[in-house]
C-alpha cells in the first residue's frame, strides 16, 4: 500500500509541475500578448497554483520519506540489539 501511495503522490506532483512548466513556456511564447489582462491574470494564477501544489506534494513526500527512513532505522537498531542479546545468551549457555 505504501508503494502505491508513494507512486501516486509522485506522479501527481510531477504532472502538476509538468503542466505548470508547459503553461510557463506557452504563456511566455504564445499567449503573452494575445490574452486580455483579466485572462492573463487568471492564466498565471493557475500556473502559480499548480506550482504551489507541486511544491506542497514534494514537501509531503520528503517528510514521508524521512519518516519511513526513521522507522526503518529504528527497526534495524532494534533487530541488531535483539541479535546481540541472543548471541550473549547463547555464549552464556555454552559457558554455564
Amino acid at each position: 500500500m505504501k508503494a502505491k501511495s508513494k507512486t501516486r503522490r509522485r506522479w501527481f506532483g510531477g504532472i502538476c509541475l509538468l503542466v505548470a512548466i508547459t503553461m510557463l513556456v506557452i504563456g511566455q511564447t504564445i499567449l503573452g500578448n494575445r490574452l486580455q489582462p483579466l485572462a492573463l491574470f487568471a492564466y498565471w494564477s493557475i500556473c502559480f497554483i499548480l506550482t504551489g501544489i507541486a511544491a506542497c506534494v514534494a514537501l509531503i513526500d520528503a517528510s514521508r520519506v524521512r519518516a519511513e527512513q526513521r522507522d526503518d532505522q529504528r527497526a534495524l537498531i532494534e533487530s541488531t540489539i535483539q541479535e546481540i542479546e541472543r548471541e550473549k545468551r547463547s555464549r552464556q549457555n555454552r559457558k554455564g
